[in-house]
């Protein structure tokens, strides 16, 4: 199975909130909470499934 990547036409602004992605070729914005906006991240940062849920879990405070 292929890892899910972010498409290279969209575009990304970071906040505190969340986050918001402009796909450049539908000209289409998604607006991402915060658990949406780190996923998005762990998933630019190529990690892998199992560091994904590792690191959300910290980031939520589910672990420390």
């Amino acid at each position: 199975m292929t890892e899910p990547v972010p498409a290279p036409g969209v575009r990304q602004v970071m906040a505190e909130d969340g986050a918001m992605l402009l796909d450049l070729s539908s000209g289409r914005f998604f607006g991402l909470n915060p658990t949406g906006a780190a996923m998005w991240r762990f998933l630019s940062e190529g990690t892998s499934p199992e560091e994904r849920a590792a690191r959300l879990a910290v980031e939520l405070g589910l672990v420390a």
